[in-house]
Order: C-alpha cells, then sequence, then structure tokens
C-alpha cells in the first residue's frame, strides 16, 4: 500500500506560495476567501502565512458586474489589479498581480516557484498551457487545484503534478510517496510503487477526486482516479475524464 506525504516545499519555515490564474466568476471567488486561510494558518502557528499571486490578462467589463465581484467604477481595469489591491488594503497584505493572460514561457513561469497552483480558466487551450508548465522538468508546484464552471454546474479537480527531476529520473519513487512495509498492506499483496488505491468514500490524500454540482464533469462524479499510473510520465491532466474537461471557470 502507498502512504501519501505531504511535499517537504510546504514544511519548510516560509509562506506558502500560491499561484491562482484567472480572475473571473471562479478564481474571484477563490482569492477573496484566500486571506481568510491566510489568517487560519497563522492563528495556528504559522508563521508566515500565504504569498499570493494572481494572474489575469482580462480588464473588468460591465457584463463582469452582474456576478462577479466588480463595481461599475473597476470597469476598465485589470480584473486581477483590481482584486489584488482591494485585498491589500483591506487585510494589510503584500500579494501581487500579473495584469497578463498565463503563459509559461512569457510569463516565465519557472520564476514563482509556486507550491500551490489553483486553474481558474475557462479555455481547454489554457488548461493544456497550465498542464505543461506544472509537470515540466525543474518545476516543484506541490498540488493543483483545478476548477470550473458552467451556467448550471460546476467540478474541481486536486491532484499532484508529476514534475521535478529530470526527464531520466522520472522513473524515481515520488517524493511524496512511501511504500508501508509488508505488515500494513492488506493481504500482504505488493502494490507497485506508482499505484494509489482509491477512497472508500471521499477523496482522500494521495487521489484525483472530482465532483460536480450537478455531473456536468464526468458521470461517475464523486469517485477517484488514481494520481499516478503504472507509468509515472502520465500526469493528472492524463487521467480519468479530465481531458475533457471543457467549462468555463
Amino acid at each position: 500500500m502507498t502512504e501519501h506525504l505531504l511535499p517537504e516545499s510546504l514544511r519548510e519555515r516560509r509562506p506558502i506560495r500560491i499561484l491562482v490564474i484567472g480572475a473571473g466568476g471562479s478564481g474571484s471567488q477563490i482569492f477573496l476567501g484566500l486571506p481568510y486561510l491566510n489568517q487560519a494558518l497563522r492563528a495556528w502557528g504559522h508563521r508566515d502565512g500565504l504569498e499570493v499571486t494572481l494572474i489575469d490578462g482580462d480588464n473588468v467589463s460591465e457584463t463582469n458586474c452582474v456576478r462577479q465581484p466588480f463595481s461599475v467604477s473597476d470597469i476598465g481595469l485589470n480584473k486581477a489589479f483590481v482584486l489584488v489591491n482591494r485585498v491589500n488594503l483591506f487585510w494589510g497584505l503584500e500579494w501581487k498581480s500579473v495584469p497578463h493572460a498565463f503563459s509559461r514561457t512569457g510569463n516565465n513561469f519557472n520564476n514563482y516557484a509556486c507550491d500551490i497552483v489553483f486553474g481558474c480558466v475557462d479555455t481547454r487551450a489554457a488548461r493544456r498551457e497550465i498542464h505543461k508548465a506544472v509537470t515540466g522538468p525543474y518545476c516543484r508546484v506541490g498540488y493543483w487545484l483545478d476548477l470550473g464552471n458552467n451556467a448550471a454546474s460546476g467540478q474541481y479537480l486536486l491532484g499532484q503534478p508529476s514534475n521535478g527531476p529530470e526527464p531520466e529520473e522520472r522513473n524515481a519513487t515520488p517524493h511524496h510517496q512511501r511504500t508501508l512495509p509488508r505488515d500494513h498492506r492488506r493481504g500482504g499483496r505488493r502494490r507497485p510503487t506508482a499505484e494509489l488505491l482509491r477512497p472508500r468514500s471521499s477523496g482522500t490524500a494521495g487521489t484525483l477526486h472530482q465532483s460536480s454540482a450537478r455531473g456536468g464533469f464526468a458521470r461517475d462524479v464523486g469517485k477517484a482516479a488514481p494520481l499516478w499510473t503504472s507509468d509515472p510520465s502520465r500526469s493528472i491532466l492524463q487521467c480519468g475524464h479530465s481531458t475533457d474537461v471543457s467549462s468555463s471557470g
């Protein structure tokens, strides 16, 4: 049996670095909730809390003022710029905004050195760009949370992208896994190092869990797919139904 371990990078004495890609309907709500998580972490003894960067190349339009947290006075301004300045002023933070569409090369993704990526985009092309970024060699992203919704449903995908080592080292055991002694394995049957067990009920650590409000994301909603297969080079967007994600962010 394989046990999930928290990446060492998240246990270091420094801020947890989060990159939020997209400041639309989903991204704005996620971003505005992160200050509360930052407060909670500090209250529980995490000295540095969160360090967040928000990326979006769109400007606020009149239609955005209906279901997104923008007002008429924001029209014409960059979404990421508006939200980050609002949060920094209210919470006394120094979070950053990037007023450009995400690009793994144009934005020099590796310079962000983020631990967690929140993907809140609305096209397959944008998701593909994030996928290439978080699964590239030398990338240190520990978790990738992808969010999406349409008019009547929504879904999320949470997983750990296969990344970090040089390509020739990818067959090594991931740093966030360890194999338990035989006495702890069910029935004593040896499982492949990269194989993860499906949870009994809800999504547990070490799995790719999918959820939907009305099932618009996948037919077997609520079930979990393994994050890694026998081929460690496969990434989380190549598992289950996730390649068919087409909901808007």
